[in-house]
């Protein structure tokens, strides 16, 4: 007779209880690390709408408004360029001049404006180049600001 070559069930099952409490142990750092991820992709994904809508402002010679996504009105949705108008807020039949949606939903971003948290606006001349204010990106107890001066000029600032 031949000798059985080969791991018993109960090695087995040692192995497989070793990897699960590996895995147990390694997931809240992964899933840290996600968040830190989806936040820094939102906030570079920011940053680069907000050079695009100072960038078209000032290369259009027109006012534009950025405000929040025109269907949930929620800045954590995206965002939405346009054309200025009386109210500052977008309706439908005007023209969009660009629009963003972000990737991940569990980032929430608020817009704190110096005038409006509604709004922010974009002119067409570096005297009156937009609003100043912030933007803050959270996630589970993580923060990220990006701020905006009346130059339209943009910067990262830690939470």
């Amino acid at each position: 007779m031949k000798p059985f070559i080969g791991f018993t069930l109960i090695e087995l099952m040692i192995v497989l209880l070793i990897l699960s409490v590996l895995i147990l142990g390694a997931l809240p750092a992964w899933q840290s690390s996600s968040e830190d991820t989806h936040l820094s992709v939102v906030e570079n994904e920011l940053i680069q709408a907000l050079h695009y809508a100072r960038n078209s402002a000032l290369l259009s010679g027109k006012t534009l408004t950025l405000n929040p996504d025109p269907i949930t009105h929620e800045w954590s949705d995206g965002l939405v360029l346009f054309q200025d108008n009386a109210t500052h807020q977008f309706h439908r039949g005007d023209k969009i001049e660009y629009q963003w949606h972000w990737k991940y939903p569990e980032v929430h971003v608020q817009w704190h404006g110096f005038r409006s948290n509604d709004f922010l606006i974009f002119a067409s001349d570096y005297n009156h180049a937009s609003l100043s204010g912030h933007f803050a990106l959270m996630v589970n107890g993580k923060e990220k600001k990006v701020v905006i001066n009346r130059l339209g000029r943009v910067r990262e600032a830690s939470g």
